[in-house]
């Protein structure tokens, strides 16, 4: 999946938690492209086989409010490569590997500015005191 634009999850709150939890039947390849993505409260819960990978790479920015941050996957993988990450945690992997690679920042934060709407409008991500990665086991690429 390519962005061909910055995205703004405009419609979703950012004072309550969206959990979303597809399933992955294979590997899932989410490239920003140098964009940014404010996902607000959506954290994505990804089920599915234990071969099943998701990666997420190429981001100038990500922004999340939900305490679980991004991504909560369930099994298999994931690798996060060359992004910059502020919000709550990033990651919620207890019982999945996660792979590092390129340049990742994460910054755990109490507020976010909205760069995309509300001329920059600050909102309070939904904690600034957790660890900035919940992980089975973090592998750091030789790149990183």
């Amino acid at each position: 999946m390519l962005a061909v634009s910055d995205i703004d999850f405009t419609g979703v709150s950012n004072s309550s938690e969206i959990n979303l939890s597809p399933t992955l039947s294979g590997n899932l390849n989410i490239d920003g492209q140098n964009h940014i993505i404010d996902l607000h409260g959506v954290s994505y819960n990804f089920g599915g086989n234990s071969g099943n990978n998701l990666t997420v790479k190429n981001f100038k920015a990500m922004y999340a409010y939900n305490y679980y941050g991004a991504f909560r996957p369930s099994s298999g993988s994931v690798t996060f490569k060359n992004i910059n990450y502020f919000g709550s945690q990033m990651v919620e992997a207890s019982n999945t590997n996660v792979y590092m690679d390129g340049t990742v920042n994460t910054f755990n934060v109490p507020n976010i500015s909205d760069v995309m709407v509300n001329g920059g409008k600050q909102y309070a991500t939904e904690a600034n005191n957790q660890e900035n990665m919940n992980v089975k086991k973090l592998f750091i690429e030789p790149q990183c």
